[in-house]
């Protein structure tokens, strides 16, 4: 019976798997270039709706990471050491490798000089992650018991779960804005063209709101100043990225990445 079991919840893993890679939202994050050209473009039209089912789900995955770490290796001298790396690594290995390489291609034009950029990346975002602490004795409004799940009550989770949502964003106010690169894939043409006006605006509820949402606490103004940097850097990022170069995927994973890392450190500055 526990065979069988096994066998089952493998099958369904891989079924999943096997979905996931073939979902145009994560072949944009994390595919080889050979794989997204290989099926028709039109496929990526409606992505922007998947790149903010993908930038949730993964925030929650980032969370489950970082508490699973924490139970298992607990803390060392009150840094959460073992977790932070349990985020980064899952983080590097799969949507954000690609974004990392994009980052220090643009940062960088010479190969050596690029892998410095992604090793000071990697060490920067390890650092950040491990001083993701804050104080717990904020006061914050009572919500119904039956809608207080949502709100979780560690704050780093709170910024763990917001941050691929404001990455996704940012891919998709820049596909919005700039004309993609004459020598671009089909596939991102096809993508930047299904995000419209409407998709754009309606895709930035999500991380704002949840921003103003959960951290209220902190007072209007640094509420203020949480939400204000990542759209500044969304905006003034993918401008300096797609000057003089126009719209693709390397500017598109570049400035998802870049908005997250501002995300994180005005919620370290602010907190």
């Amino acid at each position: 019976m526990k065979l069988e079991l096994r066998a089952l919840i493998l099958m369904r893993l891989r079924w999943f798997f096997r979905r996931l890679a073939s979902f145009p939202a994560w072949m944009i994050l994390s595919a080889e270039d050979s794989a997204i050209e290989s099926g028709p473009p039109q496929r990526f039209r409606r992505a922007w709706l998947g790149m903010m089912l993908v930038g949730g789900l993964w925030g929650v995955a980032l969370c489950c990471t970082w508490g699973l770490a924490s139970k298992v290796f607990g803390d060392f001298e009150d840094l959460p050491i073992m977790p932070a790396m349990a985020a980064l690594t899952m983080t590097a290995l799969i949507p954000g490798r690609r974004a990392i390489i994009a980052l220090s291609e643009i940062g960088a034009k010479a190969s050596s000089t690029q892998s410095l950029l992604r090793s000071l990346m990697l060490v920067v975002f390890a650092l950040c992650l491990v001083v993701l602490r804050t104080s717990p004795h904020y006061l914050e409004y009572p919500l119904p018991y039956w809608i207080d799940w949502i709100r979780p009550p560690w704050k780093p989770f709170r910024v763990l779960m917001l941050m691929p949502l404001w990455g996704a964003w940012a891919m998709l106010i820049n596909a919005r804005f700039h004309k993609p690169m004459p020598d671009a894939q089909k596939a991102i043409a096809a993508f930047a063209e299904g995000c419209g006006p409407l998709c754009a605006a309606a895709s930035l509820v999500p991380p704002l709101a949840g921003s103003l949402f959960y951290f209220h606490y902190l007072g209007v103004w640094r509420q203020m100043s949480i939400a204000f940097w990542p759209t500044a850097a969304a905006i003034g990022g993918g401008w300096i990225v797609c000057r003089g170069r126009g719209l693709g995927r390397t500017s598109l994973l570049a400035v998802n990445l870049l908005t997250q890392f501002v995300f994180l450190l005005a919620y370290l500055a602010n907190r």
